[in-house]
């Protein structure tokens, strides 16, 4: 009994180590989007400035015999930048808290549905990879899993990008090498997506 209440303990610390990791992303994200919003503020602010200082240079070339101002306003307005084309506009700020806010959701889905799995003694619940898809071929259960085929393990990894060095090196080892490599592929794969693999051991050839 005590090595399954010890397995069940790990996992359930590895449940309390991802909500850590949420927390984190929610106060970065909050973080981030305070700043967002001081710099759309300070955007809004320089627009108006940039717009004081042209006014300021075309009257200074109406005004005949009156010095042009624009030489003092460069000195007050070093950075103004002077192309529309190389503001950074509300649309760009806002579209990167958009991306942001999308990862995150990937991330907190990622969490729940590992916390999910690891209790799960059936059915598994779908991983989003980076790009919030999802892999048509993901194992449904854990039979599913445990009968795993090569090719499917591989396929995981790619969708998941978790690959690597390890696919090249099925190229040039030896059988006895690659069925090593294969447990530690399953191990992992099996990790990422919240099962305990010393519970539900890879079955596939």
């Amino acid at each position: 009994m005590s090595p399954n209440l010890s397995k069940e303990q790990q996992q359930q610390d590895e449940i309390d180590v991802l909500k850590g990791q949420v927390k984190k992303l929610q106060k970065m994200l909050l973080s981030t989007g305070q700043q967002v919003m001081q710099l759309q503020v300070e955007l809004r602010k320089l627009h108006i400035d940039d717009i004081g200082v042209k006014a300021q240079e075309l009257q200074g070339l109406t005004d005949v015999g009156s010095p042009n101002p624009s030489s003092n306003s460069d000195k007050t307005h070093p950075a103004i930048v002077t192309r529309p084309s190389e503001y950074v506009t509300e649309s760009d700020l806002n579209d990167m808290v958009v991306e942001l806010q999308g990862q995150f959701n990937i991330l907190d889905e990622k969490s729940i549905k590992r916390s999910i799995n690891c209790r799960s003694t059936k059915d598994l619940k779908p991983l989003p990879n980076a790009d919030g898809e999802y892999s048509p071929t993901f194992p449904k259960t854990i039979d599913d899993l445990q009968s795993i085929s090569r090719e499917s393990l591989f396929n995981e990894w790619n969708f998941y990008e978790m690959v690597a060095d390890q696919l090249e090196d099925l190229l040039t080892q030896s059988e006895e090498e690659n069925k090593k490599l294969l447990q530690q592929m399953y191990e992992s794969f099996s990790s990422f997506i919240g099962v305990d693999s010393s519970i539900h051991p890879w079955l596939g050839k």
